[in-house]
């Protein structure tokens, strides 16, 4: 940026960018290689390049010529059925080979069975959902298994593929490498019965509609009966 003055000699500098390499290494939260993984370079200012490559079988990516300057580093890895994420900030030197590491977040496993009310029965072909980053379905022993699944909480979700009976459970992941182990019972099933008494209470309402709705995040359907 320059400022001209009227009737004046303005005289600016422009200094040029220098460019440099780039070495962008891939972890696992455990520390171990992630190969695979998807990664970005993008300049925080002027010219605002962006580099785009995948980690090699050592974990890195080598990009080359970019301008000096600072950079966003992301990397994204399929982990199971989710990806994860790591990010870091690089400040690039002109002339050199500029290394940086990306740590991706860590993560654990949801595993467990799905099974009647009886406790015995298995129920398989159910659905299971992780909150809304970790799907699996259920094989013959009621048996699933949701890896990769970043640390905090979900809500666990599940039906009866045959009954329609359901299991909502709040799940939490704590630590890397965390294995969570559950049993799940399908919910137990009840009857309601009620009167509409009029507004005078002195009489019933009949041909009246009742609405039934569950507060579970829309997992058990509304019903209306008359």
């Amino acid at each position: 940026q320059m400022c001209i003055r009227d009737r004046d000699d303005n005289v600016a500098e422009v200094v040029l960018l220098g460019r440099g390499d780039v070495q962008v290494t891939v972890l696992q939260a455990d520390g171990t290689i992630a190969s695979n993984a998807q990664v970005t370079l993008r300049q925080a200012g002027f010219p605002r390049e962006i580099f785009e490559g995948v980690s090699d079988e050592e974990g890195k990516t080598n990009f080359r010529n970019a301008f000096e300057g600072g950079y966003s580093v992301c990397a994204q890895w399929a982990s199971g059925p989710t990806q994860i994420f790591g990010r870091q900030f690089l400040s690039l030197s002109r002339g050199e080979l500029n290394s940086v590491t990306v740590t991706l977040e860590p993560t654990g496993t949801v595993r467990g069975s799905f099974l009647e009310r009886d406790g015995l029965s298995p129920i398989s072909a159910a659905q299971i959902a992780v909150g809304n980053i970790g799907f699996a379905t259920t094989d013959e022993e009621g048996r699933f298994e949701v890896i990769g699944v970043p640390l905090g909480s979900y809500r666990l979700t599940t039906n009866n593929p045959v009954t329609g009976r359901g299991v909502t459970q709040r799940v939490t992941l704590d630590f890397e490498g965390q294995i969570l182990e559950l049993t799940l019972l399908e919910q137990a099933l009840g009857d309601i019965e009620g009167k509409i008494i009029n507004s005078f209470g002195d009489g019933f309402v009949a041909g009246a509609n009742v609405t039934l709705t569950v507060e579970d995040g829309g997992f058990t359907p509304v019903r209306t009966v008359t």
